[in-house]
């Protein structure tokens, strides 16, 4: 992406569908990370739906980078078609808890029937860990106040 594209981003305006598409095409397996990384980021804070599948593609990318920078961008979207991927990285249990914590709030942000349910089965578990269940249970406290 070239800096007019970047510094319209910053300032809130559209990406065009060519920038996006070339975003996508960023994040794909075999760039380099530094350029899937900034990818995501803008991908996320654009909120563009279209950018969706390719970023819960990357939620299971071997790196826990690129894990972590996916799970973001799609916190910043809050696209029910995320959620699946958002419960896996969740409920992962050899997930880093950074990773696992933002797809939880993710999941609260979305608000969907089976995100909720996520967090409920999570909150829930007595074989979770102990800090990923308060967590979600605060998390899923947090709606009432919404």
């Amino acid at each position: 992406m070239n800096a007019e594209g970047s510094v319209r981003e910053q300032f809130g305006q559209l990406l065009t569908t060519d920038e996006v598409y070339h975003l996508i095409e960023d994040i794909s397996v075999g760039a380099a990370h530094q350029t899937r990384t900034s990818a995501m980021v803008l991908l996320g804070s654009s909120r563009d739906p279209r950018a969706v599948t390719p970023l819960t593609e990357c939620c299971k990318d071997e790196d826990a980078e690129i894990r972590r920078y996916a799970v973001d961008a799609l916190y910043h979207i809050k696209s029910v078609r995320s959620v699946p991927a958002l419960i896996e990285r969740m409920k992962d249990k050899r997930e880093d808890s950074t990773i696992r914590k933002t797809a939880i709030m993710a999941l609260a942000e979305i608000k969907g029937y089976t995100a909720l349910e996520g967090l409920v089965e999570v909150s829930l578990d007595a074989h979770e860990d102990l800090e990923i269940r308060i967590f979600a249970t605060q998390m899923l406290g947090s709606n009432d106040k919404k």
